[in-house]
């Protein structure tokens, strides 16, 4: 995307190097040509459809590949859904495609989850939006930057506040939530293709819209019956919705960043450190690798979080209905990309993750899908 100026430079080496990650599999030919393909599962447990962000509004920009193919928003759709369904909304990380997290998506879709894998504007990373001298004289940098992916730049959040970060230029057709909303919207509109389900999820009553949002022109979500997660920079983009907005859980993957260190501590952003999540810390779990080279940062974020319970080192085997804080040490699967890129990548990215113990994390930390 062209909405930023600086990208992290370990992901060109994720996309470079990762053997095995299906970079020209995930975005097919055909997806230039169609919004939506329907793909079974080789279980026939879910349908996958790829969605063309700039075919739910003509607003949205769309990006293309080098080939010219458009990167989609991956939807997992369950065959046979459940009577009180949810949704589950993974946000990538900075530069990150959807389809290097299927992984997670895929083991969600498998337990019955609807599930959203959003293409969003993540080109700019965390670390580079707030560099620790910026931040330390200037630390709500890092809401002025979430705020604009998020919301769109000068558009105002729910409490209503409008924010502008200078290092990128987020519209309102582009930022997260209006991705978002229009894409359920869209998937509601055609259950043709989607199925007949997707209504489940927004504010509806009697087939019509019962809380309409006039800011982005769309109809909003029930909050209570999504769960929001992301790995690194979409981890923070999962918390700041949750700040606004009670959603049934958030899980943060290697993720969020929005600290900075001092001499002898670090310190969280303020959007952080003051609270005020409409989304209680009971309702939030983090999972890391001991070896990521942010572990410092994201573990301060969830103790200022006040995610209950002490911080857990991962064992096969162990319980994890209650580990809020979990960390582990297992070596990831992509050791050739360096130690610092594979550690970082060992929750969530494709190659990398452990399975299948890490699918039980995933399933416990999101909860069940009904």
């Amino acid at each position: 995307m062209a909405n930023a100026r600086r990208t992290r430079p370990w992901l060109a080496t994720l996309v470079i190097v990762m053997v095995g990650l299906p970079l020209t599999a995930a975005d097919p030919a055909t997806a230039a040509r169609s919004s939506h393909i329907p793909e079974p599962s080789r279980d026939a447990a879910y349908r996958v459809l790829r969605i063309d962000p700039c075919k739910t509004d003509p607003a949205i920009t769309c990006d293309s590949t080098a080939r010219g193919v458009h990167v989609p928003h991956l939807v997992y759709v369950p065959v046979h859904a459940a009577t009180q369904p949810r949704l589950a909304v993974f946000f990538p990380g900075t530069g990150a495609r959807p389809t290097y997290y299927t992984p997670v998506t895929e083991a969600l879709a498998q337990q019955g989850w609807f599930v959203i894998d959003l293409r969003y504007a993540t080109s700019i990373a965390t670390e580079n939006a707030c560099p620790n001298a910026v931040a330390r004289t200037d630390p709500d940098c890092y809401r002025r930057f979430r705020s604009e992916s998020v919301f769109g730049e000068n558009v105002p959040d729910p409490a209503g506040h409008a924010y502008n970060y200078a290092g990128t230029h987020i519209d309102k057709a582009n930022s997260v939530i209006n991705r978002l909303l229009k894409l359920v919207g869209y998937l509601s509109a055609h259950p043709a293709v989607a199925g007949p389900d997707w209504g489940r999820f927004l504010a509806m009553r009697n087939g019509a819209c019962s809380s309409f949002n006039a800011t982005y022109g769309a109809c909003n979500l029930k909050w209570a019956r999504i769960a929001l997660g992301g790995h690194s920079q979409g981890a923070g983009v999962a918390l700041y919705l949750a700040k606004f907005y009670a959603v049934a859980r958030v899980v943060m993957l290697s993720g969020p960043e929005d600290a900075y260190p001092l001499p002898k501590r670090t310190l969280p952003a303020p959007w952080i450190s003051e609270g005020k999540f409409a989304t209680p810390a009971g309702h939030m779990h983090g999972f890391t690798h001991t070896g990521d080279p942010f572990y410092q940062r994201q573990t301060a974020v969830w103790a200022a979080l006040g995610l209950p319970g002490a911080i857990t080192t991962y064992a096969p085997g162990m319980a994890l209905a209650s580990s809020h804080r979990l960390v582990t040490s297992i070596a990831p699967a992509c050791a050739r990309l360096g130690a610092a890129l594979a550690a970082h990548s060992a929750t969530s990215v494709i190659g990398c993750v452990d399975l299948p113990a890490y699918a039980a994390i995933w399933s416990a930390m999101f909860g069940p899908a009904s």
